[in-house]
């Protein structure tokens, strides 16, 4: 589905899905230039998913 969106829209979509106690990896993310932070979210579990789009 993001695929086709992104094609569509003309839009990158990042996904990334970490699992708890991986915060060094998820300080390090660079996103593209144009791409944004939609949602980051911190589970209770302590896993993170954060999505970007631009």
């Amino acid at each position: 589905m993001l695929q086709r969106l992104s094609r569509v829209l003309g839009m990158r979509f990042i996904v990334e899905v970490a699992p708890a106690g991986d915060t060094e990896r998820a300080s390090r993310l660079v996103l593209p230039e144009g791409v944004e932070v939609v949602e980051d979210v911190a589970m209770a579990d302590g896993s993170r998913v954060l999505v970007a789009a631009g």
